[in-house]
């Protein structure tokens, strides 16, 4: 490339300077709405170029003596070509009506310079290695796209073609009623209140995580770590770490819990189950049904929701000897509450003799409720199922035996158990967690779940055509997918990963897939992301499918920022 000389036409920018000598004021400001100064070759003729602009400015005549005065004052006259070099620019111009045509030849040679000169600039980053390599390589992409945007240039637009299509728009929206007019949510009043997502827009979900569906604050969730029962309130207090949930293939674990919030004061609802458990939650949360996940106020009592059949948790608590396990039996035949938090101390061996003991009758009636919960709890570590009841004589524990006819509803770790009552209990304190790993997690020994609101809303758009590009920090694309395929069936998704699939279930997966193929959504689950680069994958996505209609980041706190910014979070989610 030495030697070579840079693509450039003299002769077409004499004739741009020459026809702003001799054409009207409108002629110069054609042309000085797409040139400037940085597109001439010649140095001396953008200082000629920048002279006329001043003259301009400052409302003055542009011709060879007012150009020769401003060139003067600036001493710069000599610099380039004097006055004779004046006189031969008016002299050289064909005609200045031509002036626009000549104009775009010196900017395009421009832009052909400028590439050059980035492209230079990208291999002197790259050998020098100064940065990190996504940032380089996002400086080389925007580099390179304000190289392109320089042509790109939109002037004004007069009123009365915008008032023609504005005009045109009310009218279509008059004769069709609540069709949407930009991106199709998917979800009805959404899509009354905004008219679809407009190209342009910046939509922050400003919720609480899942969108309100909570629980109260008193429901207890375990700390697998120590294998302790707290309550929501106080985990949040604490920022627990880490909750039991449900695995892909329906066994439960510890998983991590990237957050944990106080949702207010919401309406509640207390959900009992026909053996006798009980979670207290906001009417919209999900629950695990036979057939999917599915929010409160879409169940009725007798439908069947997913409950933990085992609890599988270690203790590095050395085991009690004979005398302590009987005495402890003792307290908890008595309702001495205060054995209550020695039963999570246990190791697993304790914990299976202590169950068994306790039920050696086939159940355990104590007044006490919290011992009686506290026992059915207990015997989940030991793999026992119970029903819980009140009866006149007080609180029954009783072994429940799996029968022939409950093997349909057992699945890994889970059971579905009946919902015996939902009945509103008034408003409530309640507090949120949000689970990245699954979105679910237990409380109160019942499987309840975090939604996404924005993910269903990619999905309705991109089912109806529209090209969505989703950021997934939290989930895997392979369960992404795999979530988007049980929705648009309406299957359980825990039947699928278990190959629990019935022929009709088989069907609507089948029709769902059809359904997907082509919907235009294009997924990223890289973790750790940055603004750098997810801004770079975007364009290379729109310059890919000629289009880009809606960006899903999910979810924003998730983000990495950049470096300079490392050390204080809240400027890394501003930026």
């Amino acid at each position: 490339m030495t030697g070579r000389v840079p693509p450039q036409n003299i002769e077409a920018e004499m004739a741009v300077l020459g026809s702003m000598l001799l054409g009207d004021r409108s002629a110069i400001e054609r042309v000085t709405e797409f040139l400037d100064k940085q597109d001439f070759y010649r140095e001396a003729h953008g200082r000629i170029f920048e002279a006329m602009l001043s003259l301009v400015d400052k409302d003055e005549p542009v011709d060879i003596v007012t150009l020769k005065d401003e060139l003067t004052r600036r001493g710069t006259l000599e610099q380039t070509g004097g006055y004779i070099y004046l006189m031969q620019l008016a002299e050289y111009v064909p005609t200045p009506a031509n002036v626009v045509y000549y104009a775009k030849i010196v900017s395009e040679k421009g832009v052909l310079r400028r590439l050059i000169e980035t492209a230079s600039e990208i291999a002197g980053m790259a050998y020098g290695e100064t940065d990190e390599v996504d940032t380089l390589v996002d400086q080389a992409e925007r580099a390179i796209f304000n190289v392109a945007r320089k042509r790109k240039t939109e002037g004004f637009t007069p009123l009365r073609p915008l008032l023609n299509e504005v005009f045109d728009q009310i009218d279509s929206a008059y004769h069709d009623k609540g069709v949407v007019s930009g991106t199709d949510t998917g979800f009805y009043d959404l899509n009354y209140i905004t008219s679809g997502l407009k190209r342009g827009d910046l939509i922050i979900i400003a919720a609480r995580p899942s969108m309100g569906k909570c629980v109260k604050f008193d429901n207890l969730v375990v700390d697998p770590d120590t294998g302790e029962q707290r309550t929501i309130q106080e985990a949040v207090r604490i920022r627990q770490k880490r909750v039991l949930g449900i695995s892909a293939d329906g066994l439960v674990r510890p998983t991590e819990v990237s957050n944990w919030i106080d949702s207010g004061i919401k309406p509640v609802f207390r959900v009992t189950t026909e053996l006798g458990r009980f979670v207290e939650v906001t009417g919209h949360h999900p629950f695990l049904t036979l057939d999917g996940w599915k929010p409160l106020h879409d169940l009725v009592p007798g439908d069947k929701i997913a409950t933990p059949r085992l609890l599988d948790l270690s203790s590095d608590s050395s085991n009690v000897t004979t005398t302590q396990l009987e005495s402890l039996q003792d307290d908890l035949r008595k309702g001495d509450l205060g054995a209550v938090p020695r039963l999570s101390k246990l190791s697993k061996e304790d914990t299976w003799l202590l169950a068994h003991s306790l039920l050696c009758k086939q159940s355990f009636i104590t007044d006490s409720e919290k011992t009686a919960r506290s026992l059915q709890h207990l015997c989940l570590r030991a793999n026992l199922t119970t029903r819980l009841t009140q009866t006149s004589g007080g609180w029954e524990v009783t072994r429940f035996g799996i029968e022939q006819t409950h093997l349909p509803l057992l699945m890994g770790h889970l059971f579905y158990d009946g919902i015996a009552s939902i009945e509103p209990i008034g408003e409530h304190q309640v507090y949120d967690l949000t689970v990245p790993d699954g979105a679910n997690f237990i409380a109160q020994d019942i499987i309840v779940h975090n939604t996404a609101l924005t993910m269903n809303i990619g999905q309705n758009a991109a089912g109806k055509g529209s090209v969505v590009a989703t950021f997934s920090l939290e989930m895997s694309k392979e369960s992404l997918v795999q979530r988007m395929m049980c929705s648009e069936a309406k299957v359980n998704a825990h039947k699928l990963r278990t190959g629990f699939l019935q022929d009709e279930e088989w069907s609507r997966l089948s029709e769902a897939v059809n359904r997907l193929w082509d919907a235009p959504m294009f997924i990223d689950d890289t973790t750790d992301i940055s603004s750098l680069e997810m801004r770079a994958r975007c364009r290379r996505l729109k310059a890919e499918q000629g289009s880009l209609d809606l960006v899903i980041v999910d979810y924003l706190q998730l983000m990495r920022g950049s470096a300079r910014n490392s050390e204080n979070r809240n400027q890394e989610i501003s930026e």
